[in-house]
């Protein structure tokens, strides 16, 4: 008598009554091709009486297997028009049926928000006969809204009079075909999108959706984008698995269905893009002028198709990792910023169709305007950050806080940002860093200067000391034949080196210029005695070695002379002989042969013919030839710099060889030897440096900010963001920051001159 009991059979007044009715017959008859079942009904249909009878007798068959059983009464067998589901059905076409059109006529005016929900209810359920459905709609759905009071008036009942009109015309779309091409034309409007399924230029199925609050703050290419994704998936059992051509009259979605997913600009248009890989779609441009349904669908979009907002596309446009105090600024500077507010309004409402049309400021981002999108307030090119003309300077400091180099810190700004003339502002900012100035590397060397060939022996000589063992030795080389001497000095004062000096002047005769170094050939004691013995003496730039490069070649070779001689216990005298009985690189002849016209007797063998006098002839086009290889192997890596030092300008100039910081200075005049400046250090020290050892000091860089602006009278009145992130309007006059480098009257700068260097061949030759 008591227990757990259940139904044997189906009752009715379940709610599930008729899901569970479904369920059983679509399991039954459901694999059965010319059947379609909605709940108790059964429409069974094909292409000819034999398919029909065909699948009659299939249809039978299964329900004689199952037990089922068919009212008699409700039977109508081989029409050619079917009434069903609110639709007549007939030979390639669809029209409403007409007792549903009778019932819309004799419904009554409503009279609060339930009956007009009720007959809006009915209306839609003919929206695939009505292209501008909720352009009609529009009056009566405002009677809906939450915070409206139900008034119906005059412009209401023209509204509804006007439905009844349009449905009783009865509209007629074309029956699906599917050995026919497929072409969809979609649009998007402020609040709604549309499109239509097209065969042969007949309509067979309008669609229309009304945007969300948030899909109506979507950038017009993320709408436009939209009505392509919302009428795929509307048509999808149309299309899917077929090739389809797609007609929009938004240009830049046609470059973006070309690009790789990755390169999208937004977030939102990758998972757009993304959504749309499972259908075979062409999408072609088409003027909105040629697109009458579509556009007015999209004007006139069913609220009832409005459904959820994608979440994958609401939420994320742009994920921005930056703080809040940051990005606050990103927002109010961005509002504040007329040129963004022209891009800004440009993206939400759609840019002109040329360039003539687009606002003088924004002109300049027109050929990309298909990569700008809007965020929160943020102006975005790609994935980037557009900044704002007042950011400009905290974004570069950001950029350079670590102080590395043009090229890594322009390769971070091109991640995360962009402006216009960023590359340029970016290189302007770091010439002019002072860190960066103080440690900047060395310059980079020079072509070689060639310095006057002598023409006989001991001509031109050059000098220097070295060190070697704690004791001091006078090197003294000649240019002509690179005979050396070495004489060991009792000390570095000017009289012990003069008293050497002449030693060997007496024995080769006193030359007519005498390279050396400074300290402490530059004393008075030795200008005198240069003038006593009629010879010119030049000096080196200080710390600058290679300008005394011969001297410091014999310092060299002499060096390595005594290391050896140290190592195995030998006579430095009888090694000096060696080498200057050995031929100089390069030629047959020794420095003896070239200084002498002879060969000096050595420790090894040699024939009495070897050492008779032969003077040697024409060596100095040898020499000359040889100082001209070595020049063009030398320039190879070297750079021509362009010296426009004046006397007053502030300069960066290196202590010495072995600094690794740049001090400030001043230049004052020209030195005596060439590329050598007189400089004034901060202490008012004057000191003689070459260019290698000088730079341009940048002043402070003089970057565009929000104080430089020029009064531009807006004729076209942009649009701005106000701060609760809404547009507003500009009023007449407002000033515009000149983003141009041309609007703003800059201070020249210094701008980095492209070296043009010649080919290797014709380095010896005057070109014009």
């Amino acid at each position: 008598m008591y227990g757990m009991y259940k139904f044997k059979r189906l009752p009715f007044g379940l709610n599930i009554a008729s899901e569970v009715f479904q369920k059983y017959l679509t399991e039954i008859f459901g694999d059965i091709s010319g059947v379609f079942i909605y709940i108790d009904d059964i429409l069974i249909f094909g292409q000819s009486k034999t398919d029909v009878c065909a699948t009659l007798n299939t249809v039978f068959e299964r329900a004689s297997k199952f037990n089922i059983k068919f009212n008699l009464n409700k039977f109508k067998y081989m029409l050619h028009e079917v009434k069903y589901l609110g639709h007549i059905f007939s030979k390639g076409t669809v029209r409403p049926d007409v007792e549903v059109i009778k019932g819309i006529c004799d419904y009554d005016m409503p009279t609060n928000k339930i009956e007009l929900q009720r007959f809006l209810g009915v209306v839609n359920y003919l929206r695939a006969f009505i292209p501008d459905l909720a352009e009609i709609t529009a009056p009566l759905r405002e009677l809906l809204k939450k915070n409206i009071i139900f008034t119906w008036l005059d412009l209401h009942t023209e509204t509804v009079n006007k439905l009844k009109m349009i449905i009783t015309k009865q509209p007629v779309l074309q029956n699906f075909d599917h050995n026919k091409p497929v072409v969809i034309q979609t649009d998007a409007s402020k609040n709604g999108i549309g499109c239509v399924l097209l065969q042969e230029n007949k309509p067979v199925y309008y669609a229309s959706k009304a945007l969300s609050q948030i899909e109506i703050n979507y950038g017009q290419i993320e709408k436009e984008f939209l009505a392509i994704l919302f009428a795929c998936k509307k048509f999808h059992n149309f299309i899917y698995g077929r090739k389809t051509t797609v007609y929009t009259d938004h240009l830049p979605l046609i470059s973006l269905m070309r690009k790789e997913i990755i390169k999208i600009p937004s977030t939102r248009l990758q998972r757009i893009r993304l959504k749309l890989t499972i259908y075979d779609i062409d999408v072609k441009f088409l003027p909105g002028c040629k697109m009458h349904v579509a556009d007015a669908l999209s004007r006139a979009c069913s609220k009832s198709e409005r459904c959820e907002t994608d979440s994958s596309l609401a939420d994320v446009v742009h994920s921005v990792n930056i703080s809040n105090d940051l990005k606050s600024k990103f927002q109010e500077q961005t509002r504040n910023d007329s040129i963004l507010a022209h891009l800004a309004n440009y993206f939400q409402n759609g840019w002109p169709n040329c360039k003539s049309k687009v606002h003088d400021s924004a002109k300049f981002w027109y050929n990309f305007k298909q990569d700008i999108s809007v965020q929160d307030s943020i102006v975005y090119k790609d994935n980037k950050l557009v900044v704002p003309l007042a950011l400009k300077p905290e974004i570069l400091a950001k950029l350079h806080e670590s102080h590395l180099g043009m090229t890594k810190t322009k390769g971070r700004a091109k991640n995360l940002f962009y402006w216009r003339n960023m590359n340029s502002d970016i290189e302007e900012y770091i010439t002019n860093c002072k860190t960066c100035q103080k440690f900047s590397k060395n310059n980079v060397k020079e072509p070689m200067l060639l310095k006057s060939q002598p023409d006989l022996p001991f001509q031109i000589v050059a000098c220097d000391i070295l060190n070697y063992g704690n004791k001091d030795y006078l090197v003294l080389i000649d240019t002509f034949s690179k005979w050396i001497e070495l004489v060991r000095l009792s000390s570095k004062t000017a009289d012990s080196i003069i008293k050497v000096l002449k030693s060997i002047f007496s024995t080769h005769g006193i030359p007519s210029k005498l390279y050396a170094d400074n300290m402490p050939f530059n004393s008075r004691q030795f200008r005198q005695f240069s003038q006593d013995w009629s010879f010119e003496l030049t000096f080196s730039s200080p710390y600058y070695h290679q300008s005394n490069g011969l001297a410091e070649r014999g310092v060299g070779i002499c060096r390595a002379m005594l290391n050896k001689c140290d190592d195995i216990q030998g006579d430095i005298f009888n090694i000096m002989l060696e080498y200057r009985n050995t031929p100089v690189l390069g030629t047959p002849y020794s420095p003896a042969q070239l200084l002498f016209s002879r060969l000096c007797r050595t420790k090894l063998p040699i024939t009495n013919e070897s050492l008779a006098p032969k003077v040697v002839s024409q060596f100095r086009d040898e020499l000359l030839k040889n100082s001209l290889t070595k020049k063009a192997y030398y320039d190879r890596t070297a750079r021509t710099q362009t010296h426009n030092f004046v006397p007053g300008q502030k300069v960066l100039y290196k202590e010495n060889d072995k600094s690794k910081t740049w001090c400030r200075g001043e230049i004052v005049n020209l030195g005596d030897n060439p590329r050598s400046f007189k400089i004034k250090d901060q202490n008012g020290r004057i000191k003689l440096r070459n260019t290698w050892f000088l730079k341009p000091l940048h002043s402070s860089n003089n970057l565009r900010t929000q104080q430089q602006i020029i009064p531009i009278t807006f004729s076209d009145k942009p649009k701005f963001w106000s701060n609760t992130s809404k547009l507003i309007e500009i009023g007449e006059g407002e000033q515009l920051i000149a983003e141009s480098r041309d609007e703003v009257n800059e201070q020249s700068t210094i701008r980095p001159i492209r070296q043009v260097r010649p080919p290797m061949y014709l380095r010896n030759y005057v070109c014009k």
